[in-house]
């Protein structure tokens, strides 16, 4: 099967899909769920430009795996154990499952969110800071 070099935002929607895979299923997401249209919006922004024209592959993947992933968290972190006689399911031990998923995801797509700035400035004192302070009554 040949690789893909170019995405669009519906095989984009699609792989967030498969990337979360169970999680996604529970939580009843398919491609054109709100949420993963709200992904797909996000990554685009993330990366400054249009899905479509967008040639690095793994830069595009790695970081709507993460965005995949911060979507799972915010949905599942609402979710709670579910008890019916003897019978239970337990969503909520699925958040801290996607949770690790979705730092691996972030710390993934650092590399290749580009270079931030940092700008320090010093700070000058005109008198001494430490100087002992008179109090006046």
């Amino acid at each position: 099967m040949p690789l893909s070099v170019t995405h669009t935002e519906a095989t984009l929607a699609a792989g967030m899909i498969i990337e979360l895979s169970d999680v996604g299923s529970t939580l009843g997401w398919d491609a054109a769920s709100p949420e993963i249209t709200r992904a797909v919006d996000r990554t685009a922004r993330l990366l400054g430009d249009n899905i479509a024209a967008l040639t690095d592959m793994d830069a595009l993947e790695s970081v709507a795996a993460w965005q995949a992933w911060e979507a799972a968290c915010k949905a599942l972190a609402a979710r709670y154990d579910v008890r019916d006689g003897d019978q239970s399911r337990s969503r909520s031990q699925m958040y801290p499952q996607a949770d690790k998923q979705r730092i691996a995801a972030r710390r993934a797509s650092w590399s290749f969110l580009g270079e931030g700035t940092l700008t320090t400035t010093p700070i000058v004192y005109t008198s001494n800071p430490y100087r002992a302070i008179e109090v006046v009554e």
